[in-house]
């Protein structure tokens, strides 16, 4: 699976639960690129591939370097063709606590897939770096191209805010899903998002009896969806398709 049909990584930020398995998985791994933005891509070369907490297998960095995979340093809004796919990259910056994340729009044929890394709400990270994400997505929305999203939705709700540690919740998603329909339309926007796939991602599992969290999660988001988008929360695994 690695080496034949995993062409490519991109890492949104170098959080250790985003990059550990890349990590472990580097002895048996293929050539292959790595690409992220450029403040990503120092973490990685300089604390991880170091020869200290891992071997260094990119082309760069401390110590003999075993170059199996390539740092691709990418540039907010710029598109970038992901080597050996038919697909094209354009990164975005979000707010993510202290670290930063970025957020990747993935096209192919005039269709698009948007997957957000790790963020926080713009209200709470006092950033205004998804409300530009929205602007920029808003016309691939209303032209019927955005095929998808993927979007974190970390903790189940009630979270207080001063506790989200630049990650969503059910009603945070919902919030700036909002603001990214009234971006599609003002006029209209609980008609604005109708039918778009959002699949709630990077859900942190909790170490207690009772409700499963991702059941937990898919029924508030359920019970909060007053915007048409339907809903769902992938398995490890599991394939999709548009």
């Amino acid at each position: 699976m690695l080496r034949r049909h995993v062409k490519a990584y991109l890492i949104s930020h170098g959080h250790l639960d985003h990059v550990a398995g890349m990590a472990i998985g580097a002895p048996d791994d293929g050539a292959k690129d790595i690409l992220a933005l450029p403040a990503t891509i120092d973490v990685l070369r300089d604390h991880l591939f170091n020869w200290q907490v891992w071997p260094n297998f990119a082309d760069e960095g401390a110590g003999l370097l075993l170059k199996k995979y390539r740092y691709v340093r990418l540039q907010p809004g710029e598109p970038r063709p992901i080597a050996g796919t038919g697909l094209q990259v354009t990164p975005f910056e979000l707010c993510h606590a202290e670290s930063g994340s970025a957020a990747f729009l993935l096209e192919a044929q005039g269709r698009y897939v948007l997957y957000l890394g790790d963020t926080g709400p713009d209200a709470v990270e006092h950033c205004d770096k998804l409300a530009r994400l929205w602007r920029e997505v808003a016309p691939l929305v209303r032209e019927g191209r955005l095929l998808g999203v993927f979007m974190e939705v970390s903790y189940a709700d009630p979270r207080d805010a001063a506790q989200l540690y630049g990650h969503l919740s059910p009603s945070w998603l919902m919030k700036e899903l909002r603001n990214l329909a009234d971006q599609v339309n003002g006029e209209q926007p609980t008609e604005a998002l109708r039918g778009l796939k959002v699949f709630a991602t990077h859900i942190k599992p909790k170490l207690r009896n009772g409700l499963v969290v991702e059941e937990e999660i898919a029924t508030q988001l359920k019970a909060l969806n007053n915007l048409g988008v339907e809903f769902a929360v992938p398995k490890q695994g599991q394939r999709i398709l548009f």
